[in-house]
Order: C-alpha cells, then structure tokens, then sequence
C-alpha cells in the first residue's frame, strides 16, 4: 500500500519583513533609564555599534501597522508618536522581562543594539506590526 506525504503548508506574510536602525537619542535615553528601574545593567551600551554581531533578539510589539507615508521612515513615525508608543512599552512587564533576560546572560558588559521593524512573527503576530527588535 502505497500513502502519500501530506505537503506541509508555508505560511506566506504579505508584507516585506524590514528594519531600521533606531537613531533617535533621546528615546535610547529614556529606553536605557526604564530598563534600569528594574535592577541597574553594569556597562550598558545601546547602539553605540551598528555593526557588532549579536546572536540573539528581544521583539517588542508595539501599535500595528505602519501608516503608508512612514512605511520608509521608521525613525520619523517613532518621532510623531512616540508618546503612544511609551505607554505601549510601559503598559505591562516587557522592559522588566528584558531586564531579567539581560541578567541571566551573565555577561559582564550589555550591549544593546535597538532596531525598528515591521516583522513580529517570532512575538506571534501573524501580519504586518511595527516594533522594536532588541538585539543583544
């Protein structure tokens, strides 16, 4: 007898997965003092080198999609609703459980590296949602 193989579908996104370098320094500012309220990070650095390799991520969903018009310029729209996007950030235990995350790498020196995406499949998200992606 003779059975054939089930094909394992793909799941297909309509949208193009982007990033952006995060270049806003207030906003890494205030990103470096909320990580630290929950427990001070010895020798943190946030995107002090776009080029270090880093092997793991940390996604932070923050509100949708993109508007149209800032599809290109992710720094621009973080600019314009960067209010909105604190309370996001702030509404619940994400900048503790990346605090806690960062702990238990026991390194003796964090570097951060902050990127702007569109891509938060790996958060669960199965459509386009603007975020932040934690490189660390």
């Amino acid at each position: 007898m003779f059975f054939k193989k089930r094909r394992v579908a793909k799941v297909r996104y309509e949208f193009e997965a982007r990033n952006e370098y995060l270049d806003n320094n207030d906003f890494i500012y205030r990103f470096r003092e909320e990580l630290n309220k929950f427990g001070e990070i010895t020798e943190l650095t946030i995107n002090t080198d776009i080029n270090e390799k880093l092997n793991n991520s940390f996604i932070i969903p923050l509100n949708g999609k993109i508007p149209a018009e800032y599809s290109q310029l992710y720094n621009q729209f973080l600019c314009l609703d960067e209010k909105s996007i604190w309370k996001i950030i702030l509404c619940d235990d994400t900048m503790q459980c990346l605090n806690d995350t960062l702990k238990n790498e026991e390194k003796k020196t964090n570097h951060l590296v902050l990127y702007l995406i569109n891509d938060c499949t790996s958060f669960g998200i199965k459509e386009e949602c603007f975020g932040i992606e934690v490189r660390y």
